[in-house]
């Protein structure tokens, strides 16, 4: 793990053309989701979304998030999370992910600490919907302390009030618990993050062009947020402590991924 506050030894100077960078590139490696070994091949879709696993095609973010979980949770006595999930270390966590679809959600199916959340439109906080119990990341139902692990994946950059988010993730985690998730970041890190839009009295306000991301229902997502190096003051501030985490040494070269852990002491 690198701390989000001091530089990395591989990150460019200048940002990387990835789409040229990753197309045609392959390594041979182990997937920290499944386990299967094989290879692993880039694609022009940028490397947080390449080189997917040739078996349970989980791609490089997902990697990233697992290795990380792997990491903070397994101490180093697992090296895939489909055996993780099998074990006390993670059968006795409370687990909270905040997706309707994805690799996480299918592997922790059935376990006896986890709970799916999704900010459906016409259903009431704390109700749920095929099992799934709507939450606003804003303002969660839960009680404090209530979990061990929190999972988002690609979130954080739409809601619009980052900072309520990570007080409430705070607040929710129990003491040694850890945020795992994935954002977009683009190295190097740009000091400050940079807001793309904003709620005013309801309504958004666009501060640059729109950016949209596909959601887990296949629907226009806005982004509000591009996210910098203060990404870990803005955690600090709500008494967590953020760091990166990367798993892939030939996609650490490109620098154009990784997971963020950020720890309940």
């Amino acid at each position: 793990m690198n701390d989000l506050t001091a530089p990395v030894a591989d990150d460019p100077a200048e940002p990387v053309d990835e789409a040229a960078a990753l197309r045609l590139r392959a390594y041979a490696g182990q997937c920290e989701m499944c386990g299967a070994k094989g290879e692993f091949v880039g694609t022009s879709l940028g490397a947080r979304e390449s080189f997917p696993c040739p078996t349970c095609r989980a791609t490089l973010r997902y990697r990233e998030q697992a290795g990380a979980i792997l990491t903070w949770f397994g101490r180093g006595r697992f090296s895939f999370f489909t055996r993780f999930v099998r074990f006390p270390e993670c059968q006795n966590l409370t687990i909270l992910e905040a997706a309707i679809r994805g690799p996480f959600t299918r592997y922790l199916k059935g376990h006896p600490g986890y709970v799916q959340s999704y900010l459906f439109d016409d259903v009431a906080a704390g109700d749920s919907r095929d099992g799934v119990v709507c939450q606003n990341l804003e303002a969660m139902t839960f009680a404090d302390a209530s979990f061990d692990l929190v999972i988002t994946s690609d979130v954080m950059e739409h809601v619009a009030d980052v900072e309520a988010v990570v007080a409430e993730v705070a607040r929710v985690l129990k003491p040694g618990g850890a945020h795992v998730f994935s954002i977009p970041l683009t190295f190097p890190l740009r000091e400050h993050s940079q807001a793309r839009a904003r709620l005013v009295a309801g309504e958004i306000e666009h501060l640059m062009e729109p950016r949209y991301h596909r959601s887990g229902t296949d629907t226009p997502s806005l982004v509000f947020t591009d996210f910098g190096r203060d990404l870990v003051d803005l955690h600090a501030r709500h008494g967590l402590r953020a760091t990166f985490h990367r798993s892939h040494p030939f996609v650490k070269r490109l620098v154009h991924s990784a997971a963020v852990i950020a720890v309940r002491p």
